[in-house]
């Protein structure tokens, strides 16, 4: 991940940052966290955009928003009347990059 240190100042870092995340275990980044309206976050839905970064000698603190779609899980019967309807979620994150190791710390605001 150091080579994201790199892209910080370039078109690239939005989409470098949405790979990273969504690689990511649950353990290190739940998205689910951030919910809203739905029951399940759909990751593989992910965008990400740049509010700010701040670069320091030691670490480098990024500001971004997370646009992504839930669900809300129905019973999956058969006459289940609800049908599947993806529902639109956003929340604000702060990312913390080591600069010398390049690891990374999620932080969702809430």
């Amino acid at each position: 991940m150091n080579e994201l240190i790199h892209t910080l100042d370039t078109p690239a870092l939005a989409r470098r940052l949405r790979d990273i995340l969504i690689a990511l275990p649950v353990s290190e980044f739940n998205l689910q966290r951030a919910l809203r309206q739905g029951s399940i976050a759909l990751p593989e839905t992910l965008d990400v955009a740049i509010i700010r970064s701040e670069p320091g000698a030691a670490r480098t603190l990024i500001r971004v928003s997370l646009f992504f779609q839930s669900v809300i899980a129905g019973c999956n019967c058969a006459d289940d009347p609800s049908p599947e309807d993806r529902l639109e979620e956003h929340c604000e994150a702060r990312i913390l990059i080591e600069n010398d190791s390049g690891k990374l710390q999620v932080t969702l605001d809430s």
